[in-house]
């Protein structure tokens, strides 16, 4: 059967020893006692035999074994080292490992971790279990010298006294009211007067006290305790009307066999009888013990430890749902347990947190207190507890009180009580701790996810994940957007910040490694909502941009569509500000132009930071959808002053020097006026300079452009060119000027880009038809007076007849 680490066989020998005193006689004995695990029967036996052969190694190892088993490791160490001085066979090779093991029970951690290099190093294909435990033993040597979770500022440790304490393992304590109950091994075993025959002693038993208020432990009345059987482990349900505890009995001196048993318990505190659990919770020939009543997902749980098959090792931690008195079949915590020995199982029903001690995971050296949080469904990786709850010793049996953070566990650390002082030997006793959560500030700053600049007025809340309870804010910074709260050691939070118009942020993060005096300090940054879109159109054909395109944003969200428009007369940018969760089509129209679509989806929205650019290329309908193209000019421009029809100037030299006098019209245009209407007259002159002057040269340079597109495809092209002018000189000159300007416009398109079009000319695919009207469709009321120049030349009205049209395109049939 498995060794369990509540079980002790004590033998109190003197040195007068009537009994064979020879060194047969002792060895028989320690043998016999060895054989049953009677460890401490043993080591006594041996340390005998060894006073008639001190040099003999076989004695020494089978009296380290002992003290090892009794937990003697001082005794253990002694041994095992002369061993390994005088064993020139290398006949002890265990040896090595198990002197790195007592080494590392006593916290000696950098001398067990050179042991285990060196059984590795020697012996590694003598034994594959203890090369693959010390390779492991290696790492937790490694961590533990390495641990900086040292505890103190929270548990308080105290060693009872001798009230509860004895030399005797004391264990299982647990606060039930102002009664604490716990198990000692302290009784003798009742053998109704049956002499033993050899040297072997009665065994002690366990019975389980109860202390009220610290004092000395008295044993629960009436049939609760067995004479001949060891009972131990109580634990009580939420409410306290049932308790589970356990009836064992040895199978040898060392290893017992459980089984688990519930009473109810009465309003004055008195036990009803007991009852066995199901064979199905107690299987016949293993061990069912350890119980403690839980919740998981709600129901009430029984969990407890076993050594039955379907199991991950050794002793592994189970489970059974209660319903009505009624229990499920047993399932084994698998995601918890190890391969090696997994026990004494606490479930906080408050925090929904599991605390049991195992030697399966990287600890301090013997068996660690672990904390496993029951998230989401299933149990997190457990986490150390760290010290003082952790000793190298073993640490067993933790439970706390969430109500009043008190709680209890077992350990055979320095400063418990042993059963022989000499040898260090045992045992087990019940330490009480206050638990006082560590504290330490969070702080919190929101960010634009974008600027990076601080994000005031975010609603910032502190979720606390075990019970889903916010916690309370301390302070808040509105200059720099910072929020500060309280956490404490060994939670689970969440920390999110929310803003009308923005996308929220949260972060997670857990406090089992903070320090004292360390703040903790999280970043949020939310997006906003919004996001900047850019509409960039150009021509299909020549990959231009391409003004003046009305771009019709479509937004469909929640059922609503609603429609946003843009035209932008000297560019091909459009932007809008659109929101995340929509959806979007935008649409391109230009006359002469094909319609251009695109869509903007909520997925592709999703995780757009900031902006996002759409293109739209429109591609030629049309070149007569384009007109009238209109150019305008400067008074009495090209060529001033001449009598004639004829210039070598190009439009695209006209128009810069004219454009450049926007401020001069403006300002001569308004200066008899004031106020408002100054002000009016001012931006009527600014308008027509930029919404036909410039939009015209921008027209022209895109007609110029696309032209070669359509001669590129064989087609005999006649452009229209009409001149017009002001009233302001005679008709004749008029006539001239006007002509002069139509010339102009032909001489760009004759030399544009290098003379592209010439060859379309030499060939007469390409002609342009001239005709001027001079002030002929000049309208009526344009001023010509030569004397008043603010309205014949720098008013609107005037300067609009100062132009060339491009009025006609008639498109042949392909040669």
């Amino acid at each position: 059967m498995r060794k369990t680490i509540l079980s002790l066989s004590l033998l109190l020998l003197t040195a007068s020893l009537t009994w064979g005193q020879s060194f047969k006689a002792f060895m028989e004995a320690a043998s016999e006692a060895a054989d049953g695990n009677n460890h401490f029967a043993a080591m006594t036996y041996y340390d005998y035999a060894l006073q008639f052969d001190d040099e003999n190694l076989d004695v020494r190892y089978k009296l380290a074994e002992a003290a090892r088993g009794l937990n003697a490791h001082t005794e253990a160490i002694a041994q095992y080292e002369y061993i390994l001085e005088n064993d020139a066979d290398g006949q002890y090779s265990d040896a090595m490992y198990h002197l790195a093991r007592s080494y590392q029970q006593k916290g000696e951690y950098n001398t067990a971790k050179e042991y285990y290099q060196q059984y590795i190093s020697q012996y590694s294909g003598d034994n594959a279990y203890y090369t693959a435990r010390a390779q492991k033993e290696i790492d937790a040597c490694d961590w533990s010298m390495s641990s900086t979770m040292d505890r103190s500022d929270e548990f308080n440790l105290m060693h009872l006294d001798n009230n509860i304490n004895t030399p005797y393992s004391e264990f299982g304590a647990v606060q039930q009211g102002d009664e604490l109950f716990y198990s000692s091994l302290q009784f003798a075993e009742e053998t109704d007067g049956i002499r033993r025959k050899s040297l072997q002693p009665n065994k002690n038993i366990s019975k389980v006290l109860k202390s009220d208020n610290g004092r000395s432990g008295e044993l629960i009345e009436g049939d609760f305790n067995s004479d001949d059987m060891l009972t131990a482990h109580n634990a009580f349900n939420a409410d306290g009307s049932m308790v589970y505890y356990t009836i064992c009995e040895y199978i040898n001196a060392d290893d017992i066999r459980c089984d688990l048993y519930v009473r109810s318990v009465g309003e004055d505190g008195s036990f009803g009888s007991a009852s066995k659990l199901p064979d199905y919770i107690n299987v016949s020939g293993t061990t069912s013990t350890q119980p403690n009543v839980g919740s998981l997902n709600g129901d009430e749980v029984l969990y407890f430890v076993s050594d039955r098959d379907g199991g991950k090792g050794k002793l592994d931690i189970w489970y059974t749902t209660i319903n009505n008195g009624q229990y499920s079949q047993p399932q084994n915590l698998s995601g918890i347990n190890t391969s090696e020995d997994d026990i004494t199982p606490f479930y906080n029903r408050e925090e929904n947190n599991l605390y049991f001690s195992s030697e399966g995971y990287i600890g301090h050296g013997g068996f660690d207190v672990y904390e496993s949080k029951y998230r989401g469904g299933s149990f997190e990786s457990p986490e150390n507890m760290g010290t003082p709850v952790n000793s190298s010793y073993n640490d067993i049996y933790f439970n706390i009180n969430p109500e009043t953070n008190k709680g209890h566990l077992s350990s055979n650390r320095i400063g418990s009580q042993f059963l022989e002082e000499s040898k260090e030997a045992c045992c087990y006793d019940v330490y009480a701790f206050d638990y006082t959560p560590l504290k330490v500030r969070l702080i919190v700053h929101t960010l634009d996810k974008i600027s990076l600049d601080s994000l005031p007025g975010t609603n910032v809340k502190l979720i606390n994940v075990a019970d889903g309870e916010e916690a309370a804010q301390l302070q808040y910074d509105p200059v720099t957007s910072t929020y500060y709260f309280e956490v404490e050691r060994g939670n689970d939070y969440i920390v999110r910040a929310e803003k009308d118009g923005y996308t929220s942020d949260e972060a997670a993060f857990n406090t089992n490694d903070i320090k004292a005096g360390e703040d903790i300090v999280k970043k949020l940054y939310l997006e906003s909502d919004e996001i900047e879109l850019t509409v960039l159109t150009f021509n299909e054909e020549t990959k231009a941009e391409l003004n003046k395109v009305t771009v019709d944003l479509i937004c469909t969200m929640n059922g609503k569509s609603d429609t946003i428009r843009r035209v932008n007369l000297f560019g091909n940018s459009n932007k809008y500000t659109i929101k995340r969760g929509a959806e979007y089509v935008i649409i391109g129209n230009r006359p002469g132009f094909r319609t251009a679509v695109t869509t903007l989806t909520a997925e592709e929205l999703a995780n757009v930071q900031g902006s996002i650019t759409k293109e739209l290329f429109l591609g030629l309908n049309d070149l007569n959808g384009m007109l009238p193209i209109v150019v305008y000019f400067d008074n009495d421009y090209p060529d001033p002053d001449v009598w004639s029809y004829s210039t070598n100037k190009r439009y695209s030299e006209t128009y810069p020097p004219y454009y450049a006098k926007k401020q001069e019209f403006m300002t001569q245009y308004s200066a008899p006026l004031s106020g408002n209407a100054r002000l009016d007259a001012s931006n009527k002159v600014a308008n027509f300079f930029e919404e036909e002057v410039r939009v015209g040269n921008d027209d022209l340079n895109l007609f110029l452009k696309l032209l070669r597109v359509e001669l590129n495809k064989g087609k005999d092209i006649d452009v229209y060119l009409s001149g017009f002018t002001s009233p302001r000189y005679t008709s004749a000159y008029n006539y001239r000027l006007g002509t002069r300007r139509i010339r102009s416009v032909r001489n760009e398109l004759r030399e544009f880009s290098g003379g592209i079009y010439q060859d379309f000319f030499d060939s007469k695919q390409l002609e342009v038809k001239l005709k001027s009207f001079g002030e002929s469709e000049a309208p009526e009321g344009i001023i010509s007076d030569l004397q008043d120049e603010r309205n014949s030349i720098y008013s609107v009205e005037a300067s609009r007849e100062r132009r060339t049209e491009i009025s006609e395109v008639r498109i042949n049939q392909d040669n």
